[in-house]
């Protein structure tokens, strides 16, 4: 009951922050679900990988090395971490993407044989 109410007292904590914050810090306190998601998509993942909303890279951790693997989100302090993964491994990008943006004329192609797009499409407006 104890942790029932420190969570739902501290449900707001991240409220005026940047979209998808608070989310992701959550999801990182569960790494037994993330391991699980990781180990789900393992076995269907090609060797060039695009991950929409990668948010704090945590699932991207557990998917590479890859010949390439490209992780995006729209939040900047996702972005800086995914960053901050990837320096030092060449095979990882970190750059941002608007999943629910349309694309721009001349927006940068990029060749993958897997799209991964977890917890992100229920943040869309139209998903």
């Amino acid at each position: 009951m104890a942790a029932i109410a420190r969570f739902w007292m501290s449900d707001e904590l991240y409220a005026d922050d940047d979209p998808g914050v608070g989310i992701q810090a959550r999801l990182a306190l569960a790494p037994r679900y993330i391991a699980w998601v990781a180990d789900t998509l393992r076995p269907l993942c090609g060797e060039r990988v695009i991950a929409v909303g990668s948010g704090l890279g945590r699932v991207a951790l557990q998917l590479i090395p890859r010949e390439s693997f490209t992780a995006t989100d729209i939040n900047p302090l996702c972005l800086e971490e995914l960053e901050r993964i990837a320096a030092g491994r060449p095979y990882l990008t970190a750059a941002y993407f608007d999943l629910g943006a349309a694309a721009a004329p001349g927006s940068a192609q990029i060749s993958a044989d897997t799209v991964l797009c977890t917890n992100v499409l229920e943040h869309l407006d139209d998903d």
